[in-house]
């Protein structure tokens, strides 16, 4: 009989809800997905701190690299208003157009200066905005833009980089 006492008094605590495992299941999950949320925004933003500084960083290196192109351009236009004897060769030209063989020569420079210094084409025009020579034969037609700039241009005979614009039909 105390045998059979025991018996069922194991089996009915083995019947009974363990709660104190059940609270602690749920805590110990409770915590892990804490700490995992936790982590997680931590991780993002370490991630997004990092990435924005690279960001800015890329950002920095193009300015620098958009304003050494343009001290480039300028340079090269200063270096060519004040090239003396090809100033004097182009003013030749195009006070007379006649000259077979100076245009060659002038053509060749032009060409010179599309392949050494990294120029889609070069166009030559005269104080009537008219074409008087061009390399490579393409865009030799002056757009509205830089037809409304052209005249300051010439009379202050300084060296300028236009706005980047999207010119019309030509």
């Amino acid at each position: 009989m105390i045998r059979k006492d025991i018996i069922s008094r194991v089996k009915n605590k083995n019947q009974g809800t363990p709660w104190p495992i059940i609270v602690l299941f749920y805590v110990l999950v409770s915590s892990a997905s804490i700490s995992a949320y936790l982590y997680y925004r931590s991780i993002e933003k370490n991630l997004l701190s990092e990435t924005i500084h690279q960001l800015s960083a890329i950002a920095d290196l193009k300015v620098r690299q958009i304003i050494q192109w343009r001290n480039e351009r300028l340079s090269d236009g200063d270096f060519l208003s004040h090239n003396t004897p090809h100033v004097r060769e182009l003013s030749r030209f195009i006070k007379s157009q006649g000259n077979v063989s100076l245009k060659a020569d002038l053509i060749q420079s032009l060409r010179s200066y599309v392949s050494n210094y990294d120029y889609r084409n070069a166009v030559l025009v005269d104080r009537n905005q008219n074409v008087r020579l061009f390399y490579p034969n393409q865009d030799t037609i002056i757009g509205d833009y830089l037809s409304q700039l052209l005249p300051d241009v010439i009379q202050k005979g300084e060296v300028v980089v236009t706005d980047i614009h999207q010119t019309g039909k030509v």
